[in-house]
């Protein structure tokens, strides 16, 4: 497992450029490098994204039904991260297998837990590796813009919805 703790790791070992440092007092980024914090790229490089929460309660009534024993869930998940060539990604995928069952991964307002659909996503990319970039800029999006259960399902969801029925 990929232990990030800073998003100047992340970004070094996904071969990205360091935020720019003109948008961060000199003081400010003294005291990042002196004392790395956990993520949160939207205070360190300003970035506008899509919040996540505006889609709680959207697609709560939406079916998605899962049989699959953990087991096998775990087993499709290592196999989409093996294919993978992003380390945030990959890190993204980290945290939602280190959370299987758990609150972490399961978004209340929709009823939907990240490891099942992560698993069927994963299932379906055995036959269509077409949708595998898209997955991985996801997953990179949860990582440093939103690891909530929201953040984590809402991007997922978006990826099933592509799936063939």
């Amino acid at each position: 497992m990929n232990n990030f703790t800073t998003v100047e790791e992340l970004m070094i070992a996904s071969n990205q450029e360091l935020p720019n440092t003109n948008i961060i007092s000199e003081n400010t980024l003294i005291q990042q490098f002196q004392n790395p914090q956990p993520i949160n790229p939207l205070v360190q490089t300003g970035h506008l994204f899509q919040d996540v929460h505006k889609f709680d309660y959207t697609y709560k009534e939406q079916e998605f039904e899962l049989d699959m024993p953990d087991e096998e869930k775990i087993k499709w998940i290592h196999a989409i991260k093996s294919r993978m060539t992003n380390p945030i990604a990959q890190h993204g995928v980290d945290l939602i297998l280190a959370n299987i069952n758990q609150d972490a991964n399961l978004d209340r307002t929709n009823q939907k837990r990240a490891e099942d659909l992560l698993a069927v996503i994963s299932k379906h990319i055995e036959t269509d590796q077409n949708l595998l970039p898209l997955i991985e800029e996801q997953l990179q999006d949860m990582v440093q813009l939103g690891q909530c259960a929201q953040g984590r399902t809402t991007r997922l969801w978006q990826i099933y919805t592509l799936l063939p029925r």
